[in-house]
């Protein structure tokens, strides 16, 4: 039992016929990694709500063939932020996509970035401002002279919402790739 609630994988790996004993030994890190149940501990808050959830809430009309999402805690505060990388025809223009950068408050998805004219990659940089890891995001296209990374920074609000009018990032930035180019 997880937060009052069955957790189902874990009983499904209880289920699994003895003839597959092997398998079952790498099924509890296997549940760890994809189980979506919930642990409340003493004062814990509930998972937030899933990207293709908050994606039917925000934009009705897309699926998830429509963007791409990684996560990662930009922030510090434990709770993984969902970084989605729009790609359908409606959410692109010359200059590229458009990337949301989501973090979890109350068990619910809050947008802290809307960009415009993205590009994949798009890195986690090892700097940050504001408390909020840097985001490099790449430019290119859409009348751009010269292809780069821009520097996203937090504001303490939210990051801004056009890299083209940001300082582009020098060569050889540390940071790490959170969804590269296909």
């Amino acid at each position: 039992m997880q937060g009052g609630k069955r957790c189902y994988v874990i009983g499904m790996i209880q289920n699994v016929p003895t003839q597959f004993a092997a398998l079952r030994t790498l099924l509890p890190a296997l549940a760890v990694l994809l189980a979506s149940c919930q642990t409340i501990q003493d004062g814990g808050s509930a998972a937030p709500e899933s990207v293709a959830a908050y994606m039917a809430r925000t934009t009705p009309g897309t699926s998830p063939s429509d963007w791409r999402s990684a996560f990662a805690d930009l922030n510090g505060d434990g709770a993984f932020e969902a970084l989605v990388y729009l790609s359908d025809e409606g959410f692109c223009g010359t200059g590229g996509c458009n990337l949301l950068v989501l973090t979890p408050v109350e068990g619910r998805y809050r947008p802290v970035a809307d960009m415009s004219v993205t590009r994949l990659p798009v890195r986690k940089l090892e700097t940050m401002t504001n408390g909020w890891s840097d985001l490099g995001v790449t430019v290119a296209g859409g009348g751009i002279d010269m292809p780069g990374e821009a520097w996203m920074r937090f504001d303490g609000a939210a990051y801004p919402g056009n890299p083209t009018v940001e300082p582009m990032t020098d060569p050889g930035t540390p940071g790490q790739v959170l969804l590269a180019a296909p």
